[in-house]
């Protein structure tokens, strides 16, 4: 307790001595001052901050970057390391450049014997103000001078380039790291391969794995990221070097590896060299998990190949494997799509039994394929059942169903079921007013659509490009060409972009109902946007002019563009 009070006397007499000089501007008099270095504590951590605080309040002041650095330093040596990051903080947002700040802190360190941890401080003050780039620089520059960051440090600094997305200083930082061999984990460089696959930079990406390899940090996660973005992109045959890469470097593939493989391979429609994945997986003494077999189940559906979706599924069970929700409503979802909606109920039924119960999805499913079946009444009974079961009807449904009756031409049912959406408070949606207005339109009820058109949009619901092309298509069969025109207009009003579909469509009508000014300049306006003529445009081009002798209007490069299609 006496040295603890001894010190404070002796820094409260320092303090006044300081204090006097600066308040008498006599600043030369601190070089003559006798200092002597001993151990710190936070009597003189406070007191350096005292000064500080009276120093910065001069105007004018010169070499201000090395005062702030000389308080850092004492800051460190006292212990007060969150004071010393207040400080640097600070120095980093004050407009200094990274050099010049570490410049001062290395020419402090000696004077002060202060340690290396000074640097670490700066660099976590650079990343708590978001100035990634110029802790990254902090960390470089210390390696120039012999100091080494911390593992916490660099990995840090590399993760916080990737979270701002600076790229080109990602991949400088990152080519220096290596080289410099600073101690980056394994986790980091797979954050960063991920970043530059996520950029679209799969060659960087690449580029990336490779050095990893060389340096002995990459596992099974550094395969599977850029596996899984070869795979996304489309790159099969890429991602199936990385698969041999695997297994040339001794990495063991792991069942996520196979489970991206064989979820492309099927959704490429080949599942059956996808069935050959969960063999091989099996020989390496790999057990394919519930998602494997859904994945094949569904892919052998979307195929057509019932058979071999159920011969997955038996095989599945076999595995004692359970079959989740998920299993269940692709089982439901496939019969449905191939037409065999007994066997689908059959499921349902089966998964209720089994104590799994059916989802908004499940039940969306089954409504789709009763629908498509065109079975609206079966349909209903499953609204029907589930209202009784205390399931909510969903938005998605409501859709299914007004769908379903428009296909099948009963547009008053589906007008009915609208209703019904509204009075339980369900807002339709784009989609939903969509698979209305089509089938209003099938039916020639085109008039009608202008009244569904305008409580749609009252409810804030705008048409969306689906919606625009489905209007002007059946207008222009109609022969309402005018009309088909204001939804063109209205297209672009809306911040839309017209479809080349919509356009062809358009011209198409417009020389079938003899407007040929009109024709001739919407043909000019298409070629000036550089909108596609399609097989159909032409024919109407050409079969105007033919029928009407006018045989000249029709260029060399109509006939040409017509024949090269």
């Amino acid at each position: 307790a006496h040295t603890r009070i001894g010190a404070a006397a002796r820094a409260h007499g320092v303090e006044n001595s300081i204090i006097s000089v600066l308040t008498m501007h006599h600043w030369e008099t601190l070089n003559h001052m006798a200092y002597k270095f001993g151990k710190l504590d936070k009597v003189h951590g406070k007191l350096a901050l005292k000064i500080l605080g009276s120093i910065v309040q001069q105007s004018g002041l010169e070499r201000i970057t090395h005062v702030y650095c000389l308080a850092a330093h004492i800051l460190i040596q006292a212990q007060m390391h969150s004071q010393a990051m207040s400080v640097l903080k600070h120095l980093a947002m004050a407009g200094f450049s990274c050099s010049a700040i570490f410049s001062s802190l290395l020419r402090t360190i000696s004077r002060c014997d202060s340690n290396p941890m000074v640097f670490d401080l700066l660099i976590n003050a650079y990343l708590k103000e978001r100035k990634v780039v110029d802790a990254s620089k902090a960390i470089l520059l210390m390696d120039n001078c012999g100091f080494k960051a911390s593992t916490h440090t660099c990995n840090a600094v590399l993760n916080a380039l990737v979270e701002v997305g600076e790229s080109k200083h990602v991949w400088f930082f990152l080519k220096e790291s290596l080289a410099r061999k600073f101690p980056l984990d394994v986790t980091t460089c797979n954050i960063v391969l991920n970043y530059f696959c996520l950029d679209g930079n799969l060659g960087k990406a690449n580029l990336m794995l490779q050095k990893m390899k060389s340096r002995s940090i990459s596992n099974v996660v550094t395969y599977n990221t850029i596996l899984y973005w070869y795979v996304k992109k489309g790159r099969f045959k890429a991602a199936m070097r990385v698969l041999e890469d695997m297994e040339k470097n001794g990495v063991e593939a792991d069942v996520y590896t196979y489970n991206i493989m064989i979820d492309k391979l099927c959704k490429m429609k080949r599942s059956t060299r996808a069935y050959l994945l969960l063999k091989k997986m099996r020989g390496n003494n790999l057990s394919p998990d519930e998602c494997t077999y859904n994945t094949l189940i569904k892919g052998f559906f979307d195929e057509g190949k019932m058979k071999l979706a159920i011969y997955i599924f038996n095989e599945m069970l076999k595995q004692s494997l359970k079959p989740s929700l998920a299993t269940y409503t692709t089982l439901i979802d496939g019969y449905c799509r191939s037409g065999v909606t007994g066997e689908a109920l059959r499921v349902l039924y089966e998964m209720q039994v089994a104590g799994v119960k059916p989802s908004e999805l499940t039940y969306s499913a089954m409504l789709n394929g009763y629908c498509k079946a065109s079975m609206p009444g079966h349909a209903l009974n499953l609204i029907e059942d589930m209202k009784a079961r205390g399931t909510a009807i969903n938005r998605t449904m409501y859709t299914i169903l007004i769908d379903g009756f428009c296909q099948l031409g009963v547009v008053s049912k589906a007008k009915q079921i609208l209703k019904s959406m509204l009075v339980v408070g369900i807002n339709p949606d784009v989609v939903t007013y969509s698979a209305l207005i089509n089938g209003m339109c099938k039916m020639g009820k085109l008039d009608e659509t202008k009244e569904i058109l305008s409580r749609m949009q009252k409810t804030g619901v705008l048409p969306n490009e689906v919606l625009y092309t489905t209007l002007v298509c059946y207008c222009c069969k109609a022969g309402y060409v005018g009309e088909a025109l204001k939804y063109f207009v209205d297209i672009y009003r809306r911040g839309l972009a017209a479809n080349s579909f919509i356009h062809n469509t358009l011209l198409c009508a417009l020389y079938r109902e003899g407007m040929v000014t009109q024709a001739e300049q919407f043909k000019q306006y298409m070629s000036r946007m550089k909108i596609s003529f399609d097989v159909a445009s032409f024919n109407c081009i050409i079969d105007f002019y033919c029928t009407r002798g006018n045989l000249q209007c029709i260029t060399s490069g109509d006939l040409q563009r017509r024949n090269s299609r």
